[in-house]
């Protein structure tokens, strides 16, 4: 039985894309439901808790622009959720 090789790299090299490509969505959705713990969270907002919803929202919205500090807010919890979701029906 002879092995092609360069056709077994190939299947690799799409495997490890594939895989890649499911990292990305699972850690949009997994910063998705960070946000929207923080934004829930029962103390107190503080400059800790703004930095770190930025850095979640960056996570989600890769285009979004890193010197805008977004407050918390319902509209920008719910549209970095619904950028978050639409990466899992990217194919």
């Amino acid at each position: 039985m002879d092995l092609d090789f360069t056709k077994l790299e190939a299947e690799v090299q799409k495997s490890v894309a594939d895989l890649k490509a499911v990292e990305k969505r699972l850690d949009a959705l997994q910063a998705a439901c960070k946000m929207t713990l923080l934004f829930h969270s029962a103390s107190p907002w503080d400059a800790s808790k703004r930095i770190q919803w930025n850095k979640l929202r960056r996570q989600i919205i890769k285009d979004c622009d890193k010197e805008i500090f977004e407050d918390a807010t319902t509209k920008v919890l719910c549209d970095a959720v619904r950028a978050a979701l639409a990466e899992l029906e990217r194919e």
